[in-house]
């Protein structure tokens, strides 16, 4: 499939389009107006396919087919960003196959238009369904502990597309036990409903979300209503030992909604929100606690914030990246975030001022693609910053050509926080992305990872169900505890080979990897040999 491109019109102040192009110098353009009238669309097509339907002349095929319910017309019919009588628009096609893929329950996506008569077509949209009923099971380790778990989920019941899920997991640190229910269609409409129940073996959780608009660029407006409240234990960790532990209740909610600025069509897309966003963490009892250790202060915050976002999107459908035989969006667009937010000291709340920043870039190459993101966040008290925390990131992907097996995939993050608050510390260890290091080896307020790997697809689908492939890799990282200097002379690195498994039909665990690595330096325990590592998703 082709990568698509919005197009962009010009925008109708010249003082406005001064601003953003200073803003997007890197990548915005204008593209030439067209001497001829898009034609109109006469009629719509939906058809949706099972999941074996492409392979039923077995009989476990046509099994599995028989008890699945197959997506119904309307749920793809209410994604549609275009309608019957309306002029086509390439730009809506392909950020309509966006939105349904990203909808979960759907291996690939389709949207083809077809001339019919003078300025008019038809358009078939074609969705072929994933494998959504899933009694599943997690097995991994991860820097020699082992962790497992066992879900049933079904994220399209009934053809409806409504997700419930039952899940049970056993974490080194963490037993959780999970019911969670999600409606990306509620009352038939483009409302995003979420809700969560954690039953955990240190605490529970809590969780209510519902969203409305903003489901592609050109959405005029949108809103959020959030609750989040839990508890659990909190641990601190120093030369690969657990050295604190310590408990924490949070609770939070959100009211907010948003508008969009620029008209319908303009890129970048500029969108205003505004609201209340309420944050309180309590901490205690202290479980264990070193020598000195005191709790971190009670935190109460109700945040007043404003957040401006401009976005030009530039997507690339991609295979073979992080699974195998499947369709993968990739914005190699532009985006920037910023919000600012106030506290003041009213409701019990604690006076101060936050800041965050987002921005994204990518940068399409002839044989692969970059892509480079930075977010920083900042809290003021008083005179002084706390909680400051930057991190920066860069994918890049090489193959040599669309239809090459192989895939050359790193990653470099490079994190850096000042005055953290002190339940925050940022890890390097075999959860991480150092294969061959224990959990918890190396923990900071400053860290570096670089990952290399080559992933090879070996077969194509086999029996309809499954594909193989191999991964080689290089990983190498540190993470700096406060006050001590960054010294490239401190990194860790190890190097090893994996098996992948590929599920191409499944909505969820499409790939299941085993990795064998060898610590090429010892950990600050003076550990180091080989590790076994197994997940169902890429280590990065």
């Amino acid at each position: 499939m082709n990568s698509s491109v919005p197009s962009l019109r010009g925008s109708r102040g010249r003082d406005r389009g001064l601003l953003l192009g200073i803003l997007f110098a890197a990548g915005i353009g204008i593209a030439p107006a067209s001497g001829e009238s898009p034609p109109r669309i006469r009629y719509i097509r939906i058809e949706t396919e099972n999941v074996f339907q492409d392979a039923e002349s077995s009989f476990l095929a046509r099994a599995a087919d028989a008890i699945h319910g197959v997506t119904r017309a309307e749920v793809v019919r209410r994604e549609l960003l275009f309608a019957e009588g309306g002029l086509l628009e390439p730009a809506k096609l392909a950020e309509t196959e966006r939105n349904l893929r990203a909808l979960g329950f759907f291996r690939s996506v389709s949207i083809t238009s077809e001339p019919v008569g003078e300025g008019e077509v038809d358009v078939l949209v074609l969705a072929r369904d994933s494998w959504t009923t899933e009694v599943s099971g997690s097995l991994g380790r991860a820097g020699g502990k082992v962790h497992y778990g066992i879900s049933l989920e079904e994220k399209n019941l009934f053809g409806l597309g409504k997700k419930v899920a039952l899940a049970v997991d056993e974490r080194p640190d963490r037993a959780t036990r999970e019911v969670a229910y999600s409606d990306q269609q509620f009352l038939g409409r483009r409302l995003a409903l979420d809700l969560l129940y954690d039953n955990n073996s240190d605490g529970d959780r809590r969780r209510f979300s519902l969203e409305s608009g903003f489901r592609s660029l050109d959405s005029p407006a949108g809103a959020t209503l959030l609750y989040d409240q839990g508890r659990r234990q909190t641990r601190l960790y120093g030369e690969g030992s657990e050295i604190a532990r310590f408990g924490m209740q949070t609770r939070s909610f959100e009211l907010s909604a948003g508008r969009r600025l620029s008209d319908e069509g303009d890129r970048p897309v500029t969108r205003l929100f505004a609201g209340y966003r309420r944050e309180e963490v309590r901490f205690g009892p202290v479980q264990r606690e070193p020598d000195g250790f005191t709790l971190p202060d009670e935190r109460r915050f109700g945040f007043f914030f404003a957040r401006l976002e401009l976005a030009r999107p530039v997507f690339s459908v991609q295979h073979d990246v992080a699974f195998f035989l499947r369709d993968e969006d990739f914005d190699l667009g532009n985006a920037l975030s910023f919000e600012l937010a106030y506290s003041p000291s009213v409701f019990g709340a604690q006076e101060a001022v936050r800041a965050t920043l987002q921005w994204s870039h990518g940068l399409l190459l002839p044989k692969g693609f970059l892509v480079g993101s930075l977010a920083a966040a900042t809290r003021a008290r008083g005179s002084s910053f706390e909680n400051t925390l930057a991190e920066g990131r860069l994918l890049a992907v090489w193959r040599l050509n669309e239809r090459s097996a192989q895939t050359l995939v790193g990653r470099a993050l490079l994190s850096w926080g000042d005055r953290l608050a002190r339940e925050v510390q940022l890890e390097v260890d075999g959860a991480d992305g150092l294969r061959a290091y224990r959990l918890h080896a190396f923990a900071g307020d400053r860290r570096l990872i670089l990952n290399f790997e080559d992933r090879v697809r070996l077969t194509p689908e086999l029996l309809h169900l499954f594909v193989l492939g191999v991964a080689a890799f290089v990983d190498a990282g540190y993470a700096w505890p406060p006050g001590s200097p960054m010294r490239l002379s401190d990194l860790r690195a190890d190097a090893g080979v994996g098996l992948r498994v590929g599920l191409p039909r499944a909505s969820r665990n499409a790939l299941f990897r085993i990795d064998v690595a060898y610590a090429l330096r010892p950990d600050l325990q003076g550990r180091r040999g080989w590790l076994v590592s197994f997940s169902s998703s890429q280590a990065f």
